[in-house]
């Protein structure tokens, strides 16, 4: 009895792992980053930029690929990187508090409040990419 069980669980553990998705980031300069999740039954693409070019950095006639939070995000994110390099602690409540900024912004933003800037959107993207580069890679700041 115990022997089927165990031939059950392992071929469970198989068929999950089989149909598990491949997960893969690709990066495109025309569109942005795009997360792609693959398994044997489909293929899909998620786009994590809206790309609108408003609300894009500028630099003479070149206007970046991502949106300022998005490429604010990012350069938070490898920021988080090189802290995590140098060893700098905090407790995990200061990413919490260091994603409040984005996340008031994005809401008060999103009800009409008022309208965002590019600055702010980029301030309020690197502290909040450096908060989940914290919190999702354990990394202490």
């Amino acid at each position: 009895m115990k022997g089927n069980r165990t031939r059950y669980m392992n071929w469970i553990k198989e068929e999950a792992l089989r149909n598990l998705p491949h997960i893969r980031l690709k990066m495109d300069l025309r569109i942005g980053p795009i997360l792609i999740f693959e398994s044997n039954k489909m293929k899909i693409g998620v786009a994590f930029c809206h790309r609108r070019k408003d609300r894009s950095i500028k630099m003479s006639k070149y206007t970046f690929p991502l949106c300022a939070r998005c490429t604010g995000l990012w350069l938070g994110f490898a920021m988080g990187l090189l802290f995590r390099f140098a060893g700098l602690h905090a407790p995990p409540a200061f990413a919490v508090t260091l994603m409040l900024p984005l996340i008031i912004d994005g809401l008060t933003q999103l009800v009409g409040y008022r309208e965002s800037n590019n600055q702010l959107r980029l301030l309020t993207g690197v502290l909040f990419g450096i908060a989940t580069n914290m919190l999702f890679l354990g990394i202490r700041l």
